[in-house]
């Protein structure tokens, strides 16, 4: 029997009136995170990996989709010319770009919108980047939000999200706001179930 993997994943797909009101709620919380820096390991191993696969380059540009207050859009404006990145959070984007001001970066750039309904021609955003990262994005929510990325990038592509997890409060901030719960790892099956169907081979790591 063959699987339609895209209708499986729209019929999974969020409220996004609720999904801005839930990450606003937890920017200060994903802020203060950042600002006692509590994963650098995790944080310099992603670095790492993507320079081993030639995905980061000092003359090369990222977009970080769903970059919260700017853990990784940050690093990255390290190792690249030009960092973009976009969030559903409108205090997500007012502390990225405070972070990235007492930073001192000069060549960041943050947008507040949802990546399904952004409209990557206006934004001239087609094919307009080096590496598209997603780390656990709730913005990567259906077929056509994955074919965004594929249209956005020049060459990489970057997912990245929890097989399995349980976290009570979470799921109990969740259902206060009702916002559906669907099981954790689904957005990477079904990414890479599609992405396979449409000609290419994506590569999968497991970490712990």
């Amino acid at each position: 029997m063959e699987i339609d993997f895209a209708k499986l994943w729209e019929r999974d797909k969020k409220n996004k009136k609720n999904q801005q009101k839930f990450w606003d709620s937890r920017a200060q919380e994903f802020n203060s995170r950042l600002s006692e820096n509590s994963s650098p390991k995790e944080t310099k191993k992603v670095i790492d990996y993507l320079v081993q696969k030639g995905a980061l380059k000092t003359d090369g540009s990222v977009l970080d989709i769903g970059c919260g207050p700017g853990k990784y859009a940050l690093a990255f404006a390290k190792k690249v010319k030009k960092i973009t990145g976009i969030d559903i959070s409108p205090k997500m984007i007012a502390f990225a770009k405070e972070n990235a001001r007492n930073g001192g970066f000069d060549n960041t750039e943050f947008v507040q919108a949802s990546w399904p309904e952004a409209d990557l021609s206006a934004l001239g955003w087609i094919e307009n980047y080096d590496l598209v990262y997603a780390a656990f994005s709730p913005g990567i929510d259906s077929p056509n939000a994955l074919k965004k990325m594929i249209q956005a990038s020049r060459k990489h592509c970057f997912i990245s999200g929890f097989v399995t997890r349980e976290d009570r409060v979470l799921d109990g901030l969740k259902r206060h706001l009702g916002i559906k719960i669907t099981p954790w790892g689904r957005q990477i099956y079904y990414s890479f179930n599609l992405l396979w169907n449409w000609g290419y081979y994506p590569e999968i790591t497991y970490h712990d």
